[in-house]
């Protein structure tokens, strides 16, 4: 996982897998907006035949804890969810994480994660982080 400083306070985070079948390049992206003590997930992307391996759940778990061990300062993540039957994998992703609704609307949802936060993903996955590409 490699993460881009693209604009003042904008990230965006980059996932690639390997495994014994070869490298897959690029499966996931994340663009983070750090603002104030909140870091808002903006968006997230991930190959459908890589989530099914628990590969989203590892990755956005590493960014948030990147994103804390980076700025302690922070005091949430916060994730904008449209209700959409094709978004139904997010809202498990994310309930999986440990996001909790703090508002309902009609058409989006805004889940919240309080820092600090530290994920250990599954023990058959092994992430690497690389520091800041510029």
């Amino acid at each position: 996982m490699g993460a881009e400083h693209i604009s003042e306070g904008k990230y965006i985070y980059l996932g690639q897998m390997k495994d014994r079948f070869g490298d897959h390049g690029i499966v996931a992206m994340a663009m983070v907006h750090v603002h104030d003590s909140a870091a808002e997930i903006e968006l997230f992307c991930i190959s459908c035949r890589m989530e099914g391996r628990g590969i989203g759940t590892a990755f956005l778990g590493a960014v948030l804890s990147r994103m804390h061990q980076d700025r302690p300062r922070l005091t949430e993540a916060v994730c904008r969810y449209r209700s959409q039957k094709r978004n139904w994998p997010a809202l498990l992703l994310l309930q999986l994480l440990g996001f909790r609704r703090r508002m309902q609307g009609v058409e989006e949802s805004i889940y919240v994660l309080p820092f600090p936060y530290t994920y250990s993903g599954p023990e058959w996955i092994h992430l690497e982080i690389e520091k800041e590409c510029h």
